[in-house]
């Protein structure tokens, strides 16, 4: 405090110490009273069903969501649905991004032999529904997102590559690139491959990044990195100069240099520890969270133990954040196996034994394989093996049925600050019993999934709501959306579980897609959370906002 110039104010230690505890104590009651607040605004039901993915436009006020056979443009104040786009015959929409006038969507052939396509339209901003013009560019083998880069300039895609059923065609995994400012738009687009990584793949696999997928047109009936890598989400640093990609299957994050157009590093995300999880905060102290799951089916409900297993986080999900100065990605860590008719890694942990697939002696004497102990936790027959020797010597589980905050930093690998630990099994059990762990469907049976993934986390939006950083993340099982406050991501907090919404007798079913709507755009003033649920066919809008002013 300066009271004049070159004097200042010294504060003995006592009252310094005391106006510091009052301090705390007052902003711990503002705190306290303050709670978020969600209200319904509407409901949208695709008359083709399938509400997936959707993107939102200030300028016209719309939004677009993919849904079965094409896109439908829905007013963002009403609900209403005032347009819509039909697929080319042979593909379908997986993904919309919305930026500075320009609508992307990706194209998927239904035929997994087939590259597909993005589509770039110029909207008509006089009434937003029709676009006037269009370019299509080539894409990869499944281009499972669209996003583009905050400031505009790029446009990048995700194209997962997966096998065909049988395993005989597995094409490989990359990224297109698309600078949307150069001199030819035609001539800017690149396809990222990872095929500098193919002579890796033993160095990959020891440092934790599942290469594991079997394959026909080799002789050592294995499948290159770059086949066996499935890019699925992205999520592009405020700079616009870095992408990372989530490689659900293989449980791996690859970094991507935008401008450059090529793969930088990829980063394995290891395992959660079911046991317990010990977290290295920010001070470099340690924090023991507490973790366990929710193993069986038939354990009579909601009963989350702490069991000797890890998850792979294998996030769906992913978004970048910045705090502090420094970049951190949130991942939705939903799980996700390998499960073809001419492959699959699942296995019931009772019946590993029994399908040939040993287990170390230490791993053997700590199980409880008892159906309403671990016996029917789906784990992989893929990982386990950490030494080498051809046996398992740890149960992997897919998924951590969390989110996690990661601190990331230039050349080097994601530095976890924050897990939500084992939140979703616990809250959901309180707050909507009828729908833990169910299902993605209306009749969904409570506890059905705990054998699986649990509640799956799937989809995550991130947003200012007043002065704090609001992360949203759909779970697809369970439904509805969990809400916490990341303004500093090692300090994340729940704020409110947003039940799914139950309504003219039908209720909102696996939300995938979220999209968060800043006041400032918003067509209610208010920021506003919108939910697109692919089981229902519906998407559903809320405004958000704090029972106190921040």
């Amino acid at each position: 405090m300066q009271l004049s110039a070159g004097k200042h104010f010294e504060m003995p230690r006592f009252e310094l110490l005391l106006a510091l505890a009052l301090t705390f104590c007052l902003q711990s009651v503002l705190l306290a009273n303050q709670e978020l607040r969600s209200d319904f605004q509407w409901r949208y039901q695709a008359p083709r069903g399938a509400c997936e993915i959707a993107c939102f436009s200030s300028e016209t006020g719309l939004m677009y969501v993919t849904v079965y056979g094409g896109v439908d443009v829905v007013d963002a104040r009403t609900g209403t649905c005032v347009g819509s786009l039909s697929a080319e015959a042979g593909y379908y929409p997986t993904s919309v991004a919305y930026s500075q006038g320009r609508l992307a969507i990706a194209w998927a052939a239904h035929d997994r032999r087939l590259a597909g396509k993005i589509e770039l339209f110029e909207l008509n901003n006089s009434n937003g529904i029709t676009p006037s013009d269009s370019i299509s560019f080539s894409a990869g083998y499944l281009p499972d997102m669209v996003t583009f880069s905050p400031d505009g300039r790029f446009l990048l895609a995700a194209n997962e590559g997966e096998p065909t059923e049988d395993f005989a065609f597995d094409p490989e995994g990359t990224i297109t690139i698309i600078d949307t400012q150069a001199g030819s738009i035609r001539t800017s687009v690149r396809q990222v491959t990872f095929n500098q990584f193919d002579s890796q793949r033993e160095e990959l696999r020891t440092r934790g990044i599942r290469i594991f997928g079997p394959s026909s047109r080799h002789a050592d009936r294995q499948a290159t990195v770059s086949e066996d890598l499935e890019p699925e989400f992205i999520a592009i640093s405020s700079d616009s100069k870095r992408a990372w990609v989530a490689l659900q299957e293989n449980n791996a994050i690859a970094e991507i240099d935008i401008p450059a157009g090529h793969v930088s590093m990829i980063h394995s995300l290891g395992m959660k520890q079911f046991l317990h999880a010990e977290v290295p905060n920010l001070d470099n102290n340690k924090t023991l969270w507490t973790a366990g799951l929710d193993a069986s089916d038939t354990d009579g409900g909601s009963r989350i133990r702490h069991w000797p297993v890890v998850g792979l986080y294998q996030p769906d999900g992913i978004a970048s954040l910045r705090s502090q100065g420094s970049d951190y990605l949130l991942t939705v860590n939903e799980g996700d196996p390998r499960k073809y008719v001419g492959f699959d890694e699942r296995c019931p942990a009772g019946e590993l034994t029994g399908r040939g697939i040993a287990l170390d002696e230490h791993l053997r004497a700590r199980l409880l394989l008892a159906d309403d102990q671990l016996g029917r936790l789906e784990v992989s027959m893929a990982s386990g093996d950490t030494n080498g020797d051809g046996d398992l010597d740890e149960l992997c589980c897919f998924g951590a049925r969390s989110f996690t905050l990661w601190k990331m930093d230039q050349a080097r690998k994601p530095e976890m600050v924050f897990d939500s630990g084992n939140d979703f099994e616990w809250i959901t059990s309180q707050k909507a019993a009828q729908r833990y762990n169910a299902d993605s469907t209306a009749e969904g049976i409570p506890d059905q999934c705990s054998p699986q993934r649990g509640p799956e986390p799937e989809g995550v939006a991130v947003g200012k709501v007043g002065s704090s950083l609001i992360a949203a993340i759909s779970l697809e099982k369970t439904g509805g959306v969990m809400l916490y406050d990341v303004t500093v991501p090692a300090e994340s907090t729940f704020l409110e579980y947003l039940p799914p919404l139950a309504e003219d007798g039908l209720l909102d079913c696996a939300p995938e897609g979220i999209v968060m709507i800043p006041a400032a755009e918003s067509p209610s003033n208010d920021p506003m959370l919108v939910v697109c649920n692919e089981g229902s066919g519906t998407m559903t809008a809320y405004t958000l906002g704090w029972s106190r002013d921040q």
